[in-house]
């Protein structure tokens, strides 16, 4: 089953991208979800995530008095306001967190600029380079008003059930020709939950963006959709322009950023997405099909920090950039690594970003045999390596912006998400490894085939644009 086939065979189905809720799309909130379900079974792919931490009382009582105190409602009016995760947030040079994916539109825009931040749990990674509002407050309301029609309004609930069963059903009928099924219970729980979250996050968020007379909304992964699926449709609903930064790789086999030809020619369905996404360069841009204005701007924190990236000495080292979901895959690339290398080689790996807390539990052993962690600055640990080797993540394409040698290791992930306008890598599997001590060099040309240079004068160019 390729991904395209899933996607063209649920986003046009009408009776599935119709449905509606509480007068709120629901395909736009679940899609994600079911099409995420279907790509991680049928290619046996794990998730990245690191298994959350359990909240005492007393965090949970701390985060949740400062988060009141980052409340969004407080302040008075703004032009720009942003939403981030955290989990884009990486340390700077003061040792302050620093969102990589959003924090340069809030230092280069001249207007009233707002972000607002997910929390990991009940908390916010601290400190913060500037002063930011947390958005606790904001899902605990929506989470409240789910549990209580679940718990207090049956017909309200056994409504929200009666449309997931229905969706599911029409799902499962067109999923027979791949030989697939969702029978899970606990996600069909958890989209009934979802659903009875979108009314209350549609009316929350459209009063909090009339009340601080916001004009556009940055949004980190818009068109992901979820619980960001009604607080776009709030937005547009009140003219207010929705822009989302390009946060990492996508290409035509990424379920979020490409969408059937029913949905792509439904004005109503485009009221759930954002106006326009910003793309690192024109091969992002040409590897995707959204609904949606594609605006080339570059990548504004590669850009910036190549530009501070200072000379260090070449190593004899094998980088290993971690994807996250293939963990058995990844495990035997680094038991053959330590097995074929000479010794004058070190072999090191840098976890994803969102396994950073499992990292020892999923590779500890192999860190005992030898393979040494890599934790700090992406961009001096890809400069002082010999060899980058990796699956299809951005890093792996941030590497060739730095003119390195990159080997992209042929696993399940790569062999799900390949297409043949991803060029300029050596690939190996573990049958050839022995190449990826093969010298190649790589040029401007293959640099500017992924990056757009000059983010700094085109985001002024949008802003100029979008004033008028």
């Amino acid at each position: 089953m390729k991904v395209t086939e899933l996607i063209d065979t649920l986003d046009n189905d009408e009776q599935i991208i119709d449905q509606q809720f509480d007068g709120l799309l629901i395909w736009p909130t679940v899609r994600i979800v079911i099409l995420q379900y279907f790509i991680d079974k049928y290619n046996k792919l794990d998730n990245p995530r690191s298994v959350s931490n359990a909240y005492s009382l007393r965090q949970k009582l701390t985060g949740l008095i400062k988060a009141f105190g980052a409340c969004p409602f407080w302040g008075g009016k703004i032009s720009l306001l942003i939403f981030n995760t955290s989990t884009s947030n990486i340390k700077d040079v003061n040792g302050k967190y620093f969102n990589r994916i959003v924090d340069y539109f809030f230092y280069h825009d001249s207007r009233d600029v707002r972000t607002i931040e997910d929390p990991i749990g009940f908390c916010h990674l601290t400190p913060r380079s500037h002063k930011t509002y947390s958005k606790l407050w904001l899902n605990i309301f929506s989470e409240v008003v789910a549990r209580f029609d679940i718990f207090f309004s049956r017909k309200r609930s056994k409504a929200a059930y009666i449309e997931i069963s229905n969706l599911l059903n029409w799902i499962n009928r067109d999923m027979t020709k791949f030989e697939m099924q969702m029978d899970d219970e606990v996600i069909r729980k958890h989209l009934v939950k979802s659903i009875l979250r979108m009314k209350p996050n549609y009316y929350l968020y459209k009063y909090l963006f009339k009340s601080k007379d916001i004009n556009m909304l940055i949004i980190e992964d818009g068109y992901y959709g979820l619980e960001k699926a009604s607080l776009i449709r709030a937005a547009k609903d009140l003219k207010v322009k929705v822009v989302e930064p390009q946060h990492g790789f996508i290409n035509q086999n990424h379920p979020a950023y490409n969408y059937g030809s029913k949905i792509s020619c439904n004005d109503f369905y485009k009221k759930y997405m954002p106006d326009t996404l910003f793309c690192y360069g024109q091969f992002w841009a040409n590897s995707i099909s959204v609904p949606n204005e594609k605006y080339i701007l570059g990548n504004p924190h590669l850009e910036e920090s190549l530009k501070k990236l200072k000379a260090v000495d070449l190593l004899k080292q094998i980088l290993v950039l971690g994807s996250g979901v293939t963990v058995d895959e990844t495990k035997a690339l680094l038991n053959s690594l330590l097995e074929i290398k000479s010794p004058l080689y070190n072999v090191v790996y840098r976890p994803h970003p969102q396994e950073f807390e499992d990292v020892f539990l999923r590779y500890g052993e192999l860190i005992s045999k030898g393979v040494k962690l890599d934790l700090g600055n992406l961009y001096e640990s890809i400069a002082q390596s010999e060899i980058i080797l990796g699956e299809l993540t951005t890093t792996i394409f941030e590497a060739i912006a730095l003119k390195k040698r990159v080997y992209l290791y042929d696993s399940s992930y790569t062999r799900t998400y390949f297409n043949s306008q991803i060029k300029y890598f050596k690939v190996f599997s573990l049958a050839n490894i022995r190449i990826i001590f093969e010298n190649y060099s790589v040029d401007d040309e293959a640099v500017n085939y992924y990056w757009r240079k000059g983010w700094e004068e085109s985001y002024r160019n949008f802003i100029k644009k979008n004033k008028a």
